[in-house]
């Protein structure tokens, strides 16, 4: 992005907060380039959708079971951005990112509106559009962590009901609205979400900022508890073949006569295990069901959301071939080149293979022209496979006599003032590949060694033209061109020879001070009204 002095405090900000918020529901800061008039923010790549076209999408079935593990998500990195004394000030649907288009985990990014909230401190924040910003944003009072939490009230009522909060005919209608913080939860939309849903919306569109629950409260809050609804556990990143594990149960309390619900977690599912109920040490004659919901979210089929490129590269040097995979199970992942399959060994020099949470890398060790041919990645887990494939060139190193460089100033002519009869020195620095050549030249006219001028070459890269007992002919616009096979540069400076300017010296008189003294007392004498003659030197006579 290309910044100016005033954005280039605002872009730094945010780079310096991004590089704190290292958590796998943020958009992680890989790298930045700072240059002379923009600056270049290098993030992890997310091949998905954001929340606002995700919820647009036909394909996408939307119900409350999903609404929980977005919610959750976004409350994660609400929690872990507030730990930090951050608030993050710009929640909503297009500044949430799906990781890819066939999973629904999820990151924040666009860090432009937050701050640091120091003790003392007072911020207030400028706003685009008022559909999800809390009331203390609009009327530009200070704004806090709980602004973020108004945020995502907003957007879950947004998310269970298709339709805005403080909706209305334009900007200003819908300002008002959220100024006045009233919304209704009694409409059509909503009576088929449940009532601790509509308590957490209720929670977290609070008109008094404090009164407001904590990112960590709604984490905790009943409508997230896997107790009391039939999601599914989030299964961390494993080897496929590792063995499903039981995570512990919640203890469940529930009036005579009704029906309670209990409930088993399990990593590294694939859906085809056998459970085993057992009550007071007795096993129970019952089976394990599984919701078309859950083994759809289950059973993902190895997909590359960052595939390989093509690579051309200069014999001996490294090349990094990389992947992602973000599917459970964790497929079996096999390179080719040229249709055969690479073998990995620890006494392997030339080929090195790394993973790490999704991410699969084959480095090539000083390729040569034997390396140059096709590249496959194939990855495989028990729902499906999936193929990438890039060329890899190899060229040859360049001879050294063919490296050519244009010649560059290193140091550049400076403009010079001199006397007349002083000597006058311009000095350069010149780079380049073959050894530039340089012409000197005065007002158009090349100039060349004489006793008057010397060009003398300190070292291979300095040189310095030097002007003896200058004179007003001397001065005018001196230029010196370098040149080599690559190209040429030049640069130029002004001389100025200031003529010497000769004044003619009194001569002092002779007894000078005696007639200077006979003046002073024969003033006297008439001041005192004497009239005694005064006595003349011979000089005076």
């Amino acid at each position: 992005m290309k910044v100016d002095g005033a954005d280039r405090v605002h872009v730094r900000r945010e780079i310096d907060i991004m590089r704190k918020l290292q958590h796998p529901k943020i958009i992680q800061l890989h790298q930045v380039c700072d240059m002379r008039n923009e600056i270049v923010m290098l993030t992890e790549f997310l091949s998905g959708p954001n929340l606002f076209e995700k919820l647009n999408d036909t394909r996408f079935d939307l119900n409350e079971q999903k609404c929980i593990g977005i919610v959750k998500q976004m409350c994660e990195a609400l929690a872990f951005v507030h730990s930090l004394k951050i608030a993050y000030l710009d929640l909503k649907p297009t500044n949430v990112i799906f990781c890819s288009r066939k999973v629904n985990q999820l990151k924040l990014m666009d860090f432009g509106q937050s701050r640091v909230c120091a003790p003392g401190e007072t911020v207030r924040l400028a706003y685009k559009t008022p559909d999800f910003v809390a009331p203390e944003v609009v009327t530009n009072e200070t704004v806090h962590f709980g602004t973020d939490i108004w945020s995502l009230g907003a957007i879950v009522y947004f998310m269970v009901s298709g339709k805005l909060p403080f909706g209305g005919e334009n900007g200003e209608v819908i300002r008002n609205n959220v100024i006045d913080g009233s919304f209704d939860l009694n409409s059509n939309e909503f009576t088929q979400v449940t009532d601790d849903c509509l308590d957490f919306i209720d929670r977290c569109l609070q008109r008094d900022r404090k009164a407001r629950m904590s990112a960590v409260d709604a984490i905790q809050h009943p409508f997230l508890q896997p107790l009391h609804r039939h999601t599914i556990s989030k299964v961390r990143i494993a080897p496929w073949e590792m063995s499903p594990k039981l995570r512990a149960m919640h203890h469940v309390m529930a009036k005579e006569g009704s029906t309670p619900k209990l409930m088993c977690r399990i990593e590294n599912a694939t859906g085809n295990e056998k459970i085993t109920w057992y009550h007071n040490n007795i096993a129970l004659d019952t089976g394990f069901t599984v919701d078309d919901e859950e083994v759809k979210a289950l059973r993902r089929p190895a997909e590359f959301t960052l595939p390989l490129y093509n690579r051309a590269i200069t014999e001996g040097e490294n090349v990094t071939f990389s992947v992602t995979v973000t599917v459970h199970p964790d497929p079996i992942i096999t390179w080719f080149k040229d249709g055969q399959k690479i073998t990995f060994t620890e006494e392997d020099t030339q080929y090195d293979c790394t993973s790490d949470k999704g991410l699969y890398s084959m480095t090539l060790k000083r390729c040569d022209s034997s390396f140059s041919g096709e590249y496959s990645v194939h990855a495989k887990n028990p729902y499906g496979e999936d193929w990438s494939k890039a060329t890899l060139t190899v060229k040859p190193k360049a001879a050294k006599a063919d490296i050519t460089v244009r010649p560059m100033f290193r140091r550049l002519l400076s403009n010079m003032e001199v006397e007349e009869n002083q000597s006058a020195r311009f000095d350069v620095r010149v780079t380049g590949f073959p050894r530039p050549t340089l012409v000197w030249e005065k007002d158009g006219k090349e100039v060349t060694p004489t006793q008057h001028h010397q060009i003398v070459w300190e070292s291979n890269h300095d040189c310095y033209l030097i002007c003896y007992n200058t004179f007003s002919d001397d001065t005018g616009l001196y230029k010196v061109t370098a040149t080599n096979s690559a190209g040429t540069a030049s640069c130029q400076a002004q001389l100025t020879v200031k003529p010497i300017k000769y004044e003619r010296k009194k001569a002092p008189r002779e007894n000078a001070d005696l007639i200077a003294e006979s003046k002073r007392a024969k003033l006297a004498r008439l001041i005192a009204g004497d009239s005694t003659p005064v006595p003349m030197n011979e000089r005076a006579k």
